[in-house]
């Protein structure tokens, strides 16, 4: 294995009125505020899970930046990570896009019928659970053992609602609302039932958990878009072998902080020609004499 492939730069959108708090305690776990889960406050479907979320992409970082900014003030930042995949796992979004589809069709969806409705002629079962996993474990680097227990939690997680499911396999299908696909109805009505909040939490973070270093080029959403999460805790200090190399503004990451130290320029990135024209322009000057 490459350093290429054990190694991604990512990007983190926030604001300055977070500055004293990352200075001194770095990225947390479980930060006071989180500017993800502020923005799911009216949509109880969705949640934010512990850790940091990235982007290889800027772009994603400067929108969840200027929206961490409109909850709580400050200046728009951008920060540059050197991170090991080994402590990243996929965005959920990206989960449901990949699994969504793969449920249907597990349950019965022909996608050749044209019918407004179609039901489900299988019956949910941990079989199902283990079909529907194992058709995207090449997509998120799963082995049997972590199929195995990746299905478990979707089990947990689908058999509550099939005790009130009608049959319609839009209520599994990533066409089923207009709400885009990161929001499945079958996970709307799950976190609605008593302590189905709690339990869409527990489980589907440990489901995202089995697919823990998967690499971006081979997630479903393809690597120009993948979004991801940190899963250990970390700061300036390099801890479990996250760097921090840079830190500024939506026009320059660069800008206020820069440390390319572990910076070898083989890491996956979508962008090197910009990181690799930081990191010469911010070189110490050679001198002579």
């Amino acid at each position: 294995m490459t350093n290429q492939d054990t190694h991604v730069i990512v990007f983190h959108g926030t604001t300055s009125a977070f500055d004293k708090s990352i200075q001194e305690h770095g990225f947390q776990l479980k930060p006071e505020l989180r500017p993800s889960h502020q923005m799911n406050v009216e949509e109880q479907h969705l949640c934010s899970f512990d850790g940091t979320y990235v982007a290889l992409d800027r772009d994603t970082a400067r929108y969840y930046a200027k929206s961490a900014v409109e909850k709580n003030g400050g200046e728009p930042r951008i920060y540059a990570f050197r991170v090991p995949l080994s402590v990243i796992v996929p965005d959920e979004d990206e989960v449901h896009f990949a699994l969504t589809w793969n449920l249907a069709n597990e349950l019965g969806f022909d996608e050749n019928s044209d019918d407004d409705v179609q039901l489900g002629t299988i019956p949910w079962s941990i079989d199902v659970a283990k079909r529907a996993v194992a058709a995207i474990s090449q997509c998120f680097g799963m082995d049997e053992h972590q199929i195995g227990k990746a299905a478990a939690h979707l089990n947990a997680m689908i058999e509550p609602v099939i005790a009130v499911w009608d049959r319609d396999l839009y209520f599994f299908h990533p066409d089923s609302n207009d709400k885009g696909w990161s929001s499945p109805n079958w996970v709307r009505k799950l976190v609605s039932l008593d302590g189905g909040y709690e339990l869409y939490r527990e489980h589907m973070d440990q489901f995202v958990g089995c697919m823990r270093g998967a690499s971006p080029e081979t997630c479903p959403a393809g690597s120009e878009a993948f979004k991801g999460r940190v899963i250990v805790p970390f700061g300036f200090d390099g801890s479990h072998g996250v760097e921090i190399i840079g830190y500024g503004t939506i026009a320059d990451p660069f800008e206020d902080y820069s440390n390319f130290d572990s910076y070898l320029g083989t890491e996956l990135s979508l962008d090197p020609e910009f990181i690799n024209e930081a990191k010469n322009s911010r070189q110490p000057a050679l001198r002579f004499g």
